[in-house]
């Protein structure tokens, strides 16, 4: 038997495609990262903008 250094070894198929998804997608999505690191204030644009519906 011979030793396998795991971090040599390419991944899976799936997750490439994956990753390549996530890429595509966070380019496609600009806000999505502000959103995340300012999430009151983007509350707060939804509910002014009545995307959240009345309540």
């Amino acid at each position: 038997l011979e030793p396998v250094i795991l971090k040599d070894l390419p991944g899976p198929q799936c997750a490439q495609n994956s990753m390549e998804f996530l890429k595509k997608r966070k380019l496609a999505v600009s806000r999505s990262a502000s959103s995340l690191r300012n999430p009151e204030q983007a509350f707060r644009y939804l509910a002014k903008s009545g995307m959240l519906g009345s309540s």
